[in-house]
């Protein structure tokens, strides 16, 4: 017959480093820098692209030029554009 010697110190150990590897990792991920480009689009001519434009230029974003976009080439498209943001 086998004894098992339970150990409850080795569990709390092993709770307790993967807590501290868990907040190392989250540390790092929001330490950096919140950047997502976006895009914005679904406009049906290009001069709406062009008018919504002005309204996302700020310090922290510049949008790009309008393009016609399409799922199928056949298909009718939509008028759109990306948002880059700075950090």
């Amino acid at each position: 017959m086998m004894m098992v010697i339970r150990r409850p110190g080795l569990r709390r150990a092993g709770v307790i480093a993967l807590a501290a590897a868990t907040a190392a990792i989250g540390a790092v991920t929001l330490a950096g820098p919140a950047h997502a480009d976006f895009f914005v689009g679904m406009f049906k001519t290009k001069a709406a692209c062009e008018r919504e434009r002005p309204k996302y230029k700020s310090s922290w974003t510049t949008p790009r030029p309008c393009y016609y976009y399409t799922a199928n080439p056949p298909a009718s498209g939509s008028w759109g554009f990306s948002v880059d943001e700075r950090y």
